[in-house]
C-alpha cells in the first residue's frame, strides 16, 4: 500500500491551502473504505476458521443443513446484519470494544435465525450440538481476536489521523499547540453568510470529507453565524465556547480543553450511504434498461417536435449545497429555456411544446435523472433538487426560510417524500415551499432504506399529478 496513504502524522496543511487539504481527504476516505473491507475479511475468516474446527470436531456431515454447511448459511447473514448495525462504520474503526461488540451481536442475532430454521427442518435431529456450540464458541473468539488484532496494527492508539477533524478559525489564532488541520477564513475569503450560496458553495468544497468541524470565533453573532452556516452540510458540526449561548445546540463536546456544542450531526454514516448507493445502482440501473425503448421513443418525439436538444441540463443544488447539471427531456422551446429557474411553468405556458407538455404531465420528462443517479450526482429518493432562481411567491427559496439549505445534507432524489405527499409543482406562494420543506427535513432526519422504498412504491400513485403541467 502506498506509503503516503498510510502516514498517520501527515504535515500539518498550511492555513487556507484548500488543494492540499482536498488531498487530504481523498487519501483518509480511502484508508477507511480499506479498513471497512478488512474487517468484512477478518469476519470472514474468523467464521470460516471456527467451523473448519467444527468440522474436523465431528466432520461435514454433522454441521450440515439441507446440503449447506451451517458457516456458510451464517456468514451471509452475519454481514448483512453487521452492516445494518454499524459492525463495518465509523465506531466499529474508532473502537476496538465496540467493534468486538457490534461484530459478536451481529453473529449471535445470524446464529439464532439459522437455529430457527433447523427448528423446522428434519435435518436438525442429526446436527451435532458439540461442534455447532463449539464452532459458534469459536467464532466469537475468533472474531474478537482478528478484530483486536487488525485495528491494533493498523490503526493503533492514535486513531485522530484516520478521522478528520478540521479546525476553522475566524478572526482569531489557531492554539499553538494544536497539529491537526485548520483553515483561516479570513485568508481564504470565507465569511458566514448563509445567504450567500457563493460561500456555502466555497465551503461545501472544505468541509465535505470531514467527520468533524470545528469552528472559533471572536463574537457571539458569529458564532450564530456559523452555527446556521455549518448545519446546512452533512458533517458533525461544533462551535467553540467560551461560555455562550446554545445557538440551537443537539449536544455538547470537548476541543482541545474547552467546551463546544455540537449543532449537527452528519445524516447518515459511511456504511448507511453505501447502503443507499447500492440501492440506487440497482434500480436506476433496472430501470434504465427496462425503459431504454420508451426513452428512445420520446427523444425521436422531441427532436421532430421541434429544434433543439433532446436533454436539457440546468444547474442544480445537490448534496452539501454544492451544484451538479440535472439531466431532463427537454420540454420547453429552446430560446424560451430559463436556466436560473425563476420562472414557474404555469398551466398553458406558451414555453412548453406539444410533446413537453406530454412528458411533464406523465413525469417522464425527468427520466434521464437516471443517469444522474448513476453518476452519484442524485439518489433515487431524496429532497427533489433546485435551480439557484427558483422563488416561492416573490422571494429566492432561502429567503423563505434559513433551515432550508439543511435540506441538501443528502444526495437530491428523482422522488421524494414531499412528492408523494403532493407537494410538488409550480410555488407561487411561500406556503408551496413551506410544506415542501418540513417534509424534506423530515426525511433528512428519520432516513431508513425501508423508508425510501415505501417512497418509491408510493411513487407510482403520484407520476400523473393535476399540478404537473
Amino acid at each position: 500500500m502506498d506509503q503516503q496513504v498510510l502516514d498517520r502524522n501527515p504535515p500539518r496543511p498550511a492555513s487556507g491551502d484548500l488543494g492540499v487539504v482536498r488531498r487530504f481527504l481523498v487519501r483518509r476516505q480511502n484508508v477507511r473504505l480499506m479498513l471497512y473491507l478488512m474487517l468484512v475479511v477478518c469476519d470472514v475468516a474468523a467464521i470460516r476458521a471456527a467451523f473448519s474446527v467444527g468440522v474436523t470436531i465431528r466432520g461435514a456431515y454433522w454441521l450440515n443443513s439441507g446440503g449447506f454447511e451451517l458457516g456458510w448459511l451464517i456468514l451471509p447473514i452475519h454481514i448483512l446484519v453487521g452492516f445494518r448495525g454499524g459492525a463495518y462504520a465509523h465506531d466499529a474503526v474508532k473502537s476496538r470494544l465496540e467493534s468486538v461488540g457490534r461484530a459478536c451481536r451481529s453473529f449471535m442475532i445470524a446464529t439464532a435465525l439459522i437455529c430457527m430454521l433447523i427448528l423446522f427442518q428434519r435435518t436438525g435431529f442429526f446436527i451435532s450440538r458439540m461442534a455447532f456450540a463449539a464452532s459458534i464458541l469459536l467464532s466469537l473468539a475468533f472474531l474478537a481476536a482478528f478484530r483486536i488484532v487488525t485495528l491494533t496494527v493498523f490503526v493503533g492508539k492514535d486513531k485522530s489521523w484516520m478521522f478528520g477533524e478540521l479546525l476553522i478559525v475566524d478572526d482569531v489564532p489557531a492554539p499553538s499547540d494544536y497539529t491537526g488541520e485548520v483553515l483561516d477564513a479570513g485568508v481564504v475569503g470565507l465569511v458566514p453568510n448563509i445567504r450567500d450560496h457563493a460561500q456555502l458553495s466555497a465551503l461545501a468544497e472544505v468541509v465535505q470529507r470531514y467527520d468533524r468541524v470545528v469552528v472559533s470565533c471572536a463574537t457571539e453573532a458569529r458564532r450564530s453565524d456559523w452555527a446556521q452556516m455549518i448545519k446546512c452540510f452533512p458533517i458533525t458540526g461544533e462551535v467553540l465556547l467560551d461560555g455562550g449561548s446554545p445557538l440551537g445546540a443537539i449536544g455538547l463536546d470537548r476541543f482541545r480543553g474547552h467546551d463546544t456544542i455540537v449543532v449537527v450531526r452528519g445524516a447518515l454514516s459511511l456504511g448507511n450511504r453505501i447502503k443507499k448507493r447500492l440501492m440506487d445502482i440497482a434500480v436506476s440501473g433496472a430501470a434504465l434498461v427496462f425503459l431504454a425503448p420508451l426513452l428512445l421513443v420520446v427523444a425521436i418525439a422531441i427532436k421532430f417536435d421541434s429544434r433543439g436538444p433532446v436533454l436539457f441540463k440546468q444547474p442544480r443544488v445537490g448534496r452539501g449545497n454544492r451544484l451538479f447539471d440535472v439531466f431532463k427531456f427537454r420540454s420547453m422551446r429552446t430560446e424560451a429555456g430559463d436556466l436560473a429557474g425563476s420562472r414557474s411553468t404555469a398551466r398553458d405556458d406558451d414555453r412548453v411544446t406539444r410533446v413537453g407538455r406530454l412528458i411533464r404531465a406523465t413525469s417522464i420528462d425527468e427520466l434521464p435523472q437516471l443517469i444522474n443517479v448513476l453518476k452519484g450526482d442524485m439518489s433515487m429518493v431524496g429532497p427533489r433538487p433546485h435551480a439557484l432562481g427558483s422563488l416561492a411567491g416573490d422571494k429566492l427559496f432561502w429567503e423563505v426560510d434559513a433551515a432550508y439549505w439543511r435540506r441538501h445534507a443528502l444526495k437530491p432524489g428523482i422522488t421524494g417524500l414531499a412528492q408523494v405527499r403532493g407537494f410538488r409543482g409550480a410555488t407561487h406562494e411561500q406556503i408551496d415551499l413551506e410544506n415542501r420543506l418540513q417534509s424534506d427535513l423530515e426525511y433528512v432526519s428519520g432516513w431508513s432504506l425501508w423508508r425510501d422504498f415505501k417512497i418509491l412504491v408510493s411513487t407510482v400513485r403520484v407520476v400523473i399529478h393535476p399540478r404537473a403541467f
